[in-house]
């Protein structure tokens, strides 16, 4: 009697949900965001990005990737540059939010983001990451690689931008600092330069 009383305990705590609603996916506008990674690009000096336009970012391209999972995020620079984030996700047919403190940064030998998951809840249940996260890996952004409680995730998880004439962006570099994120971002220079070479050409008389 005593263990059905706790699990149902357990499962009240895990279903109770404390964290106010994300902003739906297309209510952001991104457009500034892009445009900040363009002049990265071009002086070599990172973007300097808030937790909510980074949020953006991911949300916007969770919803291209259709992934029914994971319907956004929700990211918060805390004072020791540890990221809080949230996540409302869908798992067995039930609607959790999953709130998390983690360590964000670049990983140089992989060429991706490291992500090391400090603590976790799942509503206000406090849960092992090194024990929840291998259970739904198959939930998990594709090319998400996971060792214990660290995630490397693509750079692609931030946006890839297809720039005209096929010159494809990405982000090459992340540092949180400062209560922001410092995202370095590289470009196909070559391919974008000839594209607006030859928009100016058409222009001129």
């Amino acid at each position: 009697m005593l263990l059905l009383a706790a699990a149902g305990i357990l499962f009240v705590l895990a279903l109770n949900d404390p964290n106010p609603p994300l902003v739906p996916a297309g209510q952001t506008d991104t457009s500034a965001v892009a445009a900040k990674l363009l002049v990265s690009a071009g002086s070599g000096k990172p973007a300097e990005l808030t937790g909510e336009e980074v949020s953006a970012l991911m949300t916007e391209k969770l919803a291209q990737n259709g992934r029914d999972a994971v319907s956004g995020v929700r990211l918060t620079v805390n004072s020791d540059n540890t990221v809080g984030a949230y996540l409302p996700v869908t798992y067995q047919g039930m609607k959790l939010g999953v709130s998390a403190n983690l360590t964000v940064g670049w990983n140089s030998t992989k060429n991706n983001i490291r992500v090391v998951v400090n603590s976790m809840k799942v509503g206000r249940l406090p849960v092992n990451p090194a024990w929840i996260l291998p259970k739904v890996s198959d939930s998990l952004p594709k090319g998400t690689e996971l060792e214990g409680n660290v995630l490397y995730l693509p750079p692609q998880m931030f946006g890839t931008y297809e720039m005209p004439n096929d010159a494809p962006g990405n982000i090459s570099g992340l540092e949180v600092r400062d209560g922001k994120f410092l995202l370095n971002f590289t470009v196909d220079m070559a391919k974008l330069k000839d594209y607006l070479s030859e928009q100016l050409k058409s222009l001129l008389p």
